[in-house]
């Protein structure tokens, strides 16, 4: 289903960056809005993501920078619009076909939509998914080359329609050597709550570039049920946000298990703090002390649209009012 956010989000690339080529303009989005999401996932990593997106910032001016927050909400309320018909709607690879910047020559082509349900319809057997599911919990999928992630979109739906619920029993693996693919199977799963591992990579050559863990797979705690990284979470190499990669530090059981605690009681209601609405495309809010649509996060004032990061902390009331000062200063309260 084609909706009218689509089209303005096209329309903007077009029109508004005539600096750059719309190549790169692409790719910086994905690439922004995918360091947006991971921040606050990657403790260990937080600085270096933040100083690649205010790297990715300077590229381009202030006018620039809020239409690139303008194309980002307008891709929140894309998915949440296809959510409305029941679709997990495969927006970004519909977009970049549309701006045509796939590599023709490196016969670089999107699985049609109808092709990849069919193809899910076929694969998907009920009767086997509800007893893998008895068994461990879960069923998991693999896509070696996930594009933007129509399959595995696909076989989400199909599952739902089944009388599933992906955001519980599908755990998502994926793999693209292209990295703007693997920005894109990145947004998609994150936005439409779907656990998943994505790795940017050459799965031939077993080369991995960088692995990406989803919100709800962070939040729900999946690293304790996930039976193929569960042998492998105490070696596990983590991207920086320089490309290079190096071992996390972990923090100690006391702090590990605080954090948990938060996560499993900010994340255990899903039906929004602010409207009581539920809604797919959600973020975790500490300052409601729950999940919130992402929408309400553009009328707080501790929201910073630039990098679209939360500035509010749940320890140190002086801070956040100092914060909420300092912004009504500079205007923005």
């Amino acid at each position: 289903m084609n909706n009218k956010h689509e089209a303005e989000i096209m329309k903007l690339m077009r029109d508004k960056f005539p600096r750059f080529p719309i190549f790169d303009v692409f790719r910086d989005f994905v690439s922004w809005v995918t360091l947006s999401i991971r921040q606050p996932l990657e403790w260990q990593n937080a600085e270096g993501i933040e100083n690649r997106m205010q790297e990715l910032c300077r590229k381009y001016n202030e006018k620039e920078r809020r239409t690139m927050t303008e194309m980002y909400a307008l891709l929140v309320e894309a998915m949440e619009y296809a959510v409305r018909f029941g679709e997990y709607a495969d927006i970004l690879s519909r977009i970049f076909q549309g701006l045509e910047i796939h590599s023709k020559t490196a016969g670089q082509f999107f699985t049609p939509w109808s092709v990849a349900y069919a193809s899910a319809r076929i694969a998907f057997e009920p009767e086997r998914a509800k007893r893998e599911i008895a068994e461990k919990g879960y069923i998991s999928a693999y896509e070696p080359t996930v594009g933007g992630g129509t399959m595995i979109l696909a076989l989400a739906q199909v599952m739902q329609e089944a009388g599933f619920e992906p955001q519980k029993h599908l755990l998502i693996y994926a793999t693209d050597i292209d990295y703007r693919c693997a920005c894109m199977a990145y947004i998609h799963t994150s936005l439409y709550c779907l656990p998943g591992v994505i790795r940017h990579g050459n799965e031939l050559s077993q080369e991995i570039f960088g692995t990406w863990f989803t919100p709800i797979y962070v939040f729900d705690l999946w690293i304790a049920r996930d039976r193929f990284l569960r042998g492998h979470r105490d070696g596990a190499k983590t991207e920086n946000a320089g490309g290079a990669e190096e071992t996390p530090a972990r923090a100690g059981g006391a702090e590990q298990e605080r954090i948990r605690e938060e996560i499993r009681q900010l994340s255990s209601n899903w039906l929004c703090r602010v409207c009581h609405k539920a809604s797919m495309t959600q973020a975790v809010c500490r300052r409601y002390g729950g999940s919130i649509c992402m929408k309400h996060c553009k009328e707080c004032e501790y929201h910073q649209p630039m990098f679209w990061h939360c500035l509010y902390k749940t320890k140190g009331a002086a801070r956040n009012e100092a914060m909420e000062s300092h912004l009504h200063s500079c205007g923005k309260g």
